[in-house]
């Protein structure tokens, strides 16, 4: 059985690279690379959302365009566009090779995710907010304030903001105001039994962690 039909998905950026880059640097770097150049997909669909920056696809291929035959799994499952640039975040952190970013142009996806968040991201009063994804456990959708993919976004924008820096760009400024701990990006967290429920009003239940 082909599982996908050899589609590109987030588990690559998230699980594998990492668990590689150490023994194969060049074998990542390509499949970064291959991010970068499926940049253009990911700004249409996040224009055809009507998001900012780069929405990286659930399922991507040739093109960069969304191949995921399932609508709610390509709107939902946002978390990608963090787990592409994790694993950016992880390869420079590893090898030291932060020229990924200016000669192989991982600076881009880097910038335009953080303006993917920037948009994705609403204003609740106390915290910024992200309400309507699947996280990783696609027995749940159409949630709210997903912790995986709060927390996830949370880390791209600091990334963002540390590679602006090391590129000697000046970062916007909501990049880290959003990403502060202090009324910033909302992490759920229940005071009561002391953990991270997987969302807001999330039940301890049945789950589907889809391979995360």
């Amino acid at each position: 059985k082909q599982w996908y039909q050899r589609r590109v998905r987030g588990d690559q950026d998230l699980w594998m690279l990492p668990g590689v880059m150490l023994l194969f640097p060049d074998f990542v770097r390509q499949s970064i690379k291959y991010r970068v150049a499926m940049l253009p997909g990911a700004r249409i669909k996040a224009k055809a959302y009507g998001y900012l920056g780069a929405m990286y696809p659930w399922e991507s291929a040739r093109t960069g365009i969304d191949v995921c035959p399932g609508a709610i799994y390509a709107k939902h499952q946002q978390h990608i566009t963090a787990c592409v640039v994790y694993a950016i975040r992880q390869f420079v952190y590893v090898t030291g090779s932060w020229d990924i970013l200016s000669k192989d142009g991982a600076w881009d996806v880097v910038e335009e995710s953080a303006n993917f968040w920037l948009s994705r991201v609403q204003w609740d009063g106390n915290n910024f907010v992200i309400d309507h994804v699947m996280d990783p456990d696609e027995y749940h959708y159409d949630v709210n304030n997903s912790c995986f993919t709060n927390a996830a976004a949370r880390l791209n924008l600091l990334f963002a903001v540390e590679a602006a820096e090391k590129l000697g760009k000046i970062p916007d400024p909501r990049w880290a105001a959003i990403a502060q701990k202090k009324n910033g990006i909302k992490i759920p967290f229940d005071e009561k039994l002391r953990y991270h429920p997987e969302f807001d009003g999330y039940h301890a239940g049945n789950s589907h962690q889809a391979g995360f």
